[in-house]
């Protein structure tokens, strides 16, 4: 089935992902506090993807960022996070009736003081969510899509993955590259998993919290 998910050519990819790269190494080599390096980071991630779809016109194209589409893909994101949330809590519900804690797998060390929490929920819920699916679904899944929606869904799924790995299987992040990378194919709007990847980690950050 075609798709009108992205149309993302492989030399402004090659430029925007040299760029990403150039703001994470110096974000991380400037700043030894890694909340603000990340605030930092993910900031000029999100402009450099923004500003290439913008100049680059449709070899960089960001479906779903237009002013127009955004309202339609927030809701429809938020509809997609209620259903993934209902099936996420029925899983959950299965493995506490098998005998196993849903909550160990999620381990999420919040900050203690109220300014770096809010500064912690604000970067890794709202800002970080939005730069990520705009690389690796606007992106990655972009260049990926003219080999077919298998591709492109599985190969942004483990990229996506791959940047979250840390000492185990990152299952959490495996799980939802495939739910951010099948609501993009299907709804065509980049906003729905914009929206399902925020409310997903503000979740987490909650769940994680208990």
């Amino acid at each position: 089935m075609e798709t009108e998910t992205a149309v993302y050519e492989l030399k402004p990819f090659a430029l925007v992902l040299a760029a990403v790269i150039a703001i994470e190494i110096c974000a991380a080599s400037l700043f030894a506090d890694p909340l603000a390096a990340a605030a930092i980071a993910r900031t000029l991630d999100a402009a450099v993807m923004m500003a290439a779809a913008f100049f680059l016109r449709k070899s960089a194209d960001l479906p779903g960022i237009s002013p127009a589409a955004v309202w339609p893909g927030a809701v429809r994101g938020i509809l997609w996070s209620a259903g993934f949330g209902c099936a996420a809590a029925a899983a959950g519900a299965v493995l506490y009736a098998a005998g196993f804690d849903p909550l160990a797998m999620i381990r999420v060390d919040l900050p203690g003081s109220p300014a770096r929490l809010l500064l912690f929920v604000a970067v890794g819920g709202i800002v970080s969510p939005f730069a990520e699916e705009l690389i690796f679904r606007g992106a990655v899944f972009g260049v990926l899509r003219r080999y077919g929606a298998l591709a492109a869904v599985a190969g942004s799924s483990i990229v996506f993955a791959a940047a979250h790995h840390g000492t185990g299987l990152p299952v959490t992040q495996t799980v939802g590259g495939v739910v951010f990378a099948l609501s993009y194919e299907i709804e065509k709007n980049l906003l729905v998993p914009v929206a399902i990847h925020i409310s997903g980690n503000l979740a987490l950050f909650a769940l994680g919290s208990l």
